[in-house]
């Protein structure tokens, strides 16, 4: 559903910030690695990640891989997709080359084809249902029911991901390019993907109150 002038603005979104910041969270969107890692955290919690495949859906600079090896004793398989090909690039300079990374848009289909080829246990997508690209509900709406159909099939597990909820408790001021969803419409996704799930709002402002979404097959 990414057209090409979709991916040519996520993309130079992305590339003009790493000119301006470099390897930096702030790159990516976050303000700092503060705030970066307070979403990892939330997410490993979440995580048994032991001798288990992760595929990690937009996955920058890899930092979340960094950010487990540094917080597990133990062995795991870490693949890591995103659409920057500079990220990427960057990807596997930080990692020697020595962990997978791979341009890759989930949504045309024979890059998808690609990817379920590979097998993974868990499937995860950090920050990337709050860009509001497309500036158009319907079809961020669209976008994300996709994402999640095909994060569903590639997972034999469970898949993680978070979002901003329409209505919350932030102070944050409302911005065009922030996206936010419905509870209904998440919900209605998990249930055309038959999946049992848990939505957990509890988070602090981080500057933006995020839910958190973990899933599994029925």
């Amino acid at each position: 559903m990414l057209n090409k002038k979709d991916i040519f603005d996520i993309n130079k979104r992305y590339s003009d910030r790493l000119k301006l910041n470099g390897y930096s969270p702030k790159t990516l969107g976050w303000s700092d690695k503060y705030q970066q890692e307070k979403r990892f955290e939330r997410f490993s919690s979440h995580l048994e990640i032991y001798e288990k495949n992760i595929l990690d859906v937009g996955c920058g600079f890899g930092d979340l891989y960094h950010y487990l090896k540094s917080k597990k004793d133990y062995e795991f398989n870490y693949t890591g997709i995103d659409i920057n090909p500079e990220l990427i690039k960057k990807a596997k300079i930080l990692t020697d080359n020595k962990i997978n990374f791979f341009e890759v848009n989930m949504l045309d289909q024979y890059q998808f084809e690609f990817l379920k080829s590979k097998k993974f246990d868990i499937v995860v997508a950090i920050g990337v249902f709050n860009l509001n690209f497309a500036k158009d509900t319907l079809k961020m709406e669209k976008f994300i029911d996709q994402m999640i159909t095909k994060m569903n099939i590639l997972a034999t597990e469970k898949i993680i991901f978070d979002f901003l909820p329409l209505y919350r408790c932030d102070k944050y001021q409302s911005e065009d390019y922030i996206m936010s969803y419905s509870l209904d419409v998440i919900s209605k996704i998990m249930s055309r993907n038959k999946l049992v799930y848990t939505i957990n709002c509890e988070q602090l402002p981080n500057p933006m109150q995020e839910a958190l979404i973990v899933a599994k097959k029925l």
